[in-house]
């Protein structure tokens, strides 16, 4: 062998070391619960310890998974935080129960899968022409990124890749959804209940950064005044999502005091008589950018919740601005309370033109040897949920698997004390003429309550 041969094998022995190299310092395969950062991207690997799961990370999005008779496990590759990013991914997931987009949100805390069905529909919204399902259901006492926990599950159903963020996160919004702070994201694997099977993915799309939604905005019409938060006839309470949100108070469709929001609750108010509409001037046009959350408004003693409202002309409904029935501004746009528009909130007072004091829906209460009842009643199906500060009363015919509340003053299901307390529907008492009549009395706009 002459010397350019041997000084040519050397240096293909030279660079077989090197890919070897680079392989075995690319790759990485894990067994134990964790996170981390590798190849560009976040991981995570949970297992609950049920029969045996391995993943190896590959380099850039790439992982693969083997598991044999597993309990729970869920592994991905994304990014963390999360945010509104177009994803794709490549590969096949065989034996897995579930392939596809999965992260959580904080406050409130939320997991959510892209597609995936299951829970109780919580209504449709459109992503790019197509038409999806929100899904809900809740974890009572089960794992989280917060150690136990309770929390909300979102299950997406309607299409396929790409998945597009910005829409889902605009669609959740319009449902009348929080969407709080973006934790990881990731393209996942999961499987349960003994299964065994093995999966290789390649994630792709995403960026660093978030993308702008593709919900159009309307300019605000007129100039805006600065005013700070005191007394009036008027009392608006309400949120932004990000800081900096302007809510504007208006009468009669003048303007009459303005405010910049922050990201807690705060009451805001003014002076004025007629038409008063909230209304929110300067969207920044991105899905998990600015918008404005409003509980409720108080006119003159009577309180008016804002997603019992038939005019709300910036919600995102239906792919487009304007609708009604939420507490949301997502563009531009207003919510209207007013004469012949505005509906109050049963158990509160409305003051009439000559200036007398009628009741408006009181609920009354009535005894029995089997409990409890309440009038009038509004008939519900189950779930159901109610959230705010207000008095109702429901009555259902529905089979309950369970209730929830949370921060009630009270909460009382034929006549039974269960504020504040999440319960079977074993524990419920017996049904009075085959119905479960429920007294709802919150002081917050985040009373809330559920039946399942």
């Amino acid at each position: 062998m002459n010397l350019f041969s041997r000084k040519l094998n050397a240096l293909l022995i030279v660079a077989i070391l090197m890919c070897l190299t680079v392989f075995t310092a690319t790759a990485q395969t894990i067994t134990s619960n964790q996170t981390g950062n590798q190849g560009g991207y976040f991981y995570t690997f949970w297992t609950d310890g049920g029969g045996s799961v391995s993943m190896t990370l590959g380099s850039g999005g790439q992982y693969s998974v083997q598991w044999s008779n597993c309990g729970n496990f869920v592994v991905g590759k994304g990014w963390n935080p999360g945010g509104s990013r177009t994803i794709t991914w490549s590969g096949s997931a065989s034996g897995a129960q579930y392939f596809g987009v999965y992260g959580w949100l904080q406050n409130p805390l939320i997991e959510y899968y892209i597609p995936r069905s299951g829970g109780s529909s919580a209504g449709t919204y459109k992503v790019g022409g197509t038409t999806w399902t929100l899904n809900t259901a809740q974890r009572v006492n089960q794992p989280s990124i917060e150690g136990t926990a309770t929390f909300t599950q979102f299950f997406c159903s309607g299409g396929g890749q790409p998945i597009d963020m910005a829409g889902h996160i605009a669609g959740w919004k319009s449902l009348g959804k929080t969407v709080g702070n973006h934790n990881y994201q990731v393209v996942a694997v999961e499987g349960w209940g003994g299964s065994s099977g093995s999966a290789n993915v390649t994630v792709g799309g995403g960026s660093a950064s978030t993308t702008t939604s593709s919900y159009s905005t309307t300019s605000a019409s007129g100039s805006t005044t600065t005013s700070t938060t005191g007394t009036g006839n008027i009392t608006v309470r309400a949120r932004g999502t990000k800081g900096g949100e302007k809510l504007e108070i208006r009468v009669n469709g003048s303007a009459v005091a303005s405010f910049n929001m922050t990201t807690s609750y705060a009451n805001y108010s003014a002076n004025g008589s007629g038409t008063v509409q909230v209304a929110f001037t300067n969207d920044d046009g991105q899905s998990d950018g600015m918008d404005i959350q409003v509980d409720y408004v108080i006119i003159n003693g009577t309180t008016y919740q804002a997603e019992n409202q038939a005019t709300n002309t910036g919600v995102w409904q239906n792919d487009s601005c304007g609708g009604s029935n939420s507490e949301w501004l997502h563009c531009n746009g207003y919510i209207e309370f007013g004469s012949g528009s505005a509906t109050p909130v049963p158990g509160t007072t409305t003051t009439s033109s000559g200036g007398s004091t009628t009741s408006s829906g009181t609920t009354t209460s009535s005894s029995s040897s089997s409990g409890s009842t309440c009038s009038p009643a509004t008939s519900k199906s189950v779930p159901f949920t109610q959230d705010g500060a207000g008095e109702y009363c429901f009555s259902t015919s529905s089979n309950i698997n369970y209730i929830n509340s949370w921060n009630m003053a009270t909460l009382t299901v034929n006549g039974v004390n269960f504020a504040n307390k999440w319960a079977s529907g074993s524990s419920l008492p017996s049904k009075i003429d085959g119905k479960y009549y429920i007294v709802y009395k919150g002081n917050y706009g985040w009373s809330h309550f559920e039946a399942r």
